[in-house]
C-alpha cells in the first residue's frame, strides 16, 4: 500500500460530508494521556483513504440514520494497533449502517503505543467509555447499542463484549453509571491472539501493544452473559488466520451463547465494504442477522 502524508486539517473535509461534528469522548484528558503526544498523525493511501495515528483525544463521529430504527453501532476501524483506517473501515461502514436504519458512531480509539501512562487500557477503557457515551445520548436516543470492528477493531470490540464489567478508569460524568456492555457485537476479520500466537503484532513482548493482548485474553473471558455475536472471516486470510473467527464463535457457543460465524471462501484480509469476490455478500449476511435481533 502507498502512503502519502497528508495534514490533520484535512481530517473533517468532504469527506466527511453528512457526518455530526465528532463528540470528545471523555470530558477532559482521557486516563492516563496526560502527558501523550497530542499532534495526530492523518496520513493517506493510494485511494485516498485516511489513515490516522497518534491518538491522544479519542472521539466518536456520529453518522445518524434518516429514519432510525433505534439501534446505534459503535464501528471500530483497525490496522494492526499502529493506526487506524479511519475511512474505509469507518465512514464507509458507517453511511452504509445508516443506509439499515442504524445510527453510527466511528470510533477514533488510543492506541496502546503511543506514550500512554497506562497504554495496555486504554482501548478497553475507550470502548467501554464509547459504549456509555452513546448509550448515554438524549436528542438519538438508542433502543439498543451494538459493536462492530475490523482486524484489531475487531478485537476491541470482542473485548468490548467480555469486560465491559471491568473497572478500568474512574467515573468522570453520568455516563458511567451506564452499562458497558454492548447489546450485540460483530467481528469481521477480527484478531483476538492466544499467548502463543501474540508475536502476529511484530512489535517488542514488551510493548504496550503486545501487554494489552495478554492482559485481555477474549477466550477465558466469555460467559454465558457474553451477548450475541455475528463473526465473518475468510478462509485465505493472510494476515490474521481464519483461526481467530472460529476462537470466537466456538467460545461463544460453548458458554451457551449465541453467534452467527460465516467463513468466506477464497476471502482474504481487508476487504471491508470493497470486497468483489465471494467476500461481497457480508454486508447481506449482517444485515439480515442483524434484523432478526430485534
Amino acid at each position: 500500500m502507498t502512503w502519502k502524508t497528508a495534514t490533520s486539517a484535512l481530517f473533517m473535509t468532504a469527506s466527511l460530508a453528512g457526518a455530526e461534528p465528532a463528540l470528545p469522548l471523555w470530558p477532559g484528558v482521557a486516563p492516563g494521556s496526560e502527558n501523550a503526544p497530542e499532534t495526530e498523525l492523518v496520513t493517506t493511501d493510494a485511494d485516498g483513504n485516511r489513515i490516522v495515528s497518534q491518538i491522544a483525544n479519542p472521539t466518536l463521529t456520529p453518522f445518524y440514520a434518516k429514519h432510525s430504527s433505534g439501534t446505534a453501532i459503535i464501528v471500530s476501524p483497525g490496522s494492526g494497533f499502529r493506526a487506524e483506517v479511519f475511512d474505509a473501515e469507518g465512514v464507509a461502514v458507517a453511511r452504509w449502517l445508516n443506509t439499515l436504519g442504524v445510527d453510527a458512531y466511528v470510533l477514533k480509539y488510543r492506541l496502546p503505543s503511543e506514550g500512554h501512562a497506562h497504554g495496555e487500557d486504554v482501548i478497553v477503557q475507550d470502548i467501554q467509555r464509547a459504549v456509555r457515551v452513546v448509550r448515554g445520548q438524549t436528542v438519538h436516543k438508542p433502543r439498543r447499542v451494538g459493536a462492530l470492528g475490523f482486524s484489531a477493531g475487531g478485537n476491541l470490540t470482542a473485548i468490548s463484549a467480555v469486560y465491559y464489567d471491568r473497572k478500568v478508569y474512574a467515573p468522570v460524568d453520568a455516563n458511567d453509571a451506564l452499562s458497558a456492555r454492548p447489546d450485540f457485537f460483530a467481528v469481521v476479520y477480527g484478531y483476538v491472539p492466544r499467548k502463543e500466537d501474540l508475536g502476529l503484532v511484530h512489535m517488542p513482548p514488551d510493548s504496550p501493544t503486545v501487554r494489552y493482548l495478554a492482559k485481555y485474553p477474549f477466550e477465558p473471558a466469555v460467559t454465558a452473559d457474553t451477548p450475541p455475536c455475528f463473526v465473518i472471516h475468510g478462509d485465505s486470510d493472510r494476515h490474521v488466520s481464519a483461526e481467530h473467527g472460529i476462537r470466537i464463535a466456538t467460545a461463544v457457543t460453548k458458554a451457551g451463547g449465541r453467534c452467527e460465524f460465516h467463513l468466506i471462501k477464497g476471502a482474504d484480509h481487508g476487504f471491508g465494504m470493497r470486497a468483489i469476490g465471494e467476500d461481497r455478500i457480508w454486508p447481506a449476511l449482517f444485515a439480515n442477522w442483524l434484523a432478526k435481533q430485534d
